[in-house]
């Protein structure tokens, strides 16, 4: 994320694909014992829990500012372990642990995970 005071870009590691990968993984479980899908659980979850980021766009006659969710792409390491915390205290689940999954069955068809 950005400095709220400078604005300018962290420079801490973001966060790694292994907890993206968990990530998705914890939102395919919400998905499966909720009903709700799991992109969209990621937006609604980005919109309600992360911070706005505000941006500014420019035309020849104009300029818009404008808030969006962040991206947890942006997100360091630490950042984005509250963020899980954040998800697991709003959803009233647990994320799994990677270790627990041996077996886990999304129930998607053709899942590259499950097959």
């Amino acid at each position: 994320m950005n400095c709220p005071l400078c604005g300018r870009k962290s420079q801490k590691p973001l966060r790694s694909l292994n907890q993206n990968a968990l990530y998705w993984l914890f939102l395919s479980v919400i998905e499966r014992d909720t009903g709700n899908n799991a992109r969209t659980m990621h937006d609604y979850l980005r919109a309600t829990l992360l911070p706005p980021k505000h941006i500014v766009i420019r035309g020849k006659n104009a300029q818009h500012e404008v808030e969006v969710p962040y991206s947890t792409t942006e997100l360091t390491k630490n950042e984005f372990s509250d963020y899980i915390t954040k998800i697991e205290a709003h959803v009233g689940m647990a994320c799994p642990d990677p270790h627990d999954l041996e077996g886990y069955y999304c129930g998607k068809k053709n899942c590259p995970r499950c097959v």
